[in-house]
């Protein structure tokens, strides 16, 4: 049996309307905030075997967008959750980026949206144990584009341990993610009206000894 829990933040109805996967525009349009598009933190309650997509949506994003330069947007830009082992044996969180689709909008003038958005967005992927004193840990994923991250294929992120009835208090068995995305100011014109859809899979896989 599978135990998973989308938390308050991003129930089901909410994942069904944002599509599955992600959906990203580029309006260039800074004065507009959107507070729909803000991540609030959510829990997944996985088994190892189990896998469940997260729900992704920006809106509004520009040049500058999730950095320091525009400190503003660095909380819409960030996806955090936590996923918990509720089964009876380890298993290994992983994530996986994929399906990724550029889309280009036909409607603009030569030079203005001819761009690949994947290739300017960059992502950065952390994760910290909560059930321990462990600090915050970047992993592999690390300030790459959203197209590189796609082709790279799974990612491991930590050892799960179960989270049992007896379990000790120190067991590492639950982990909050954090999903950082930015845009640098160098992008320009050519993405300018573009969008893209992607699918984030977060998983806890059964270790194979």
């Amino acid at each position: 049996m599978s135990f998973r829990k989308i938390g308050l933040a991003i129930i089901t109805i909410i994942i069904a309307m944002l599509f599955i996967g992600g959906s990203v525009y580029a309006w260039y349009d800074d004065s507009i905030v959107n507070d729909g598009n803000r991540f609030r933190s959510s829990t997944l309650y996985l088994i190892a075997g189990d896998s469940e997509l997260i729900a992704s949506q920006f809106g509004n994003i520009f040049p500058g967008w999730g950095t320091d330069a525009c400190a503003s947007t660095k909380e819409e830009a960030q996806q955090v959750f936590t996923v918990t082992n509720m089964g009876t044996i380890a298993g290994r969180l992983c994530i996986l980026f994929d399906n990724l689709k550029d889309i280009q909008s036909s409607d603009l003038p030569e030079g203005l949206g001819d761009g690949r958005l994947s290739e300017h967005i960059y992502i950065t992927v952390s994760y910290k144990i909560l059930s321990t004193d462990h600090a915050k840990v970047v992993c592999e994923l690390d300030n790459i584009t959203l197209q590189e991250a796609c082709s790279i294929g799974k990612i491991e992120i930590h050892d799960l341990a179960p989270c049992v009835e007896g379990a000790l208090e120190s067991a590492e068995y639950a982990a909050e993610v954090c999903i950082s995305y930015h845009i640098n100011n160098e992008s320009g014109s050519e993405i300018q009206g573009t969008s893209l859809n992607f699918d984030t899979l977060v998983s806890i896989d059964q270790i194979v000894k």
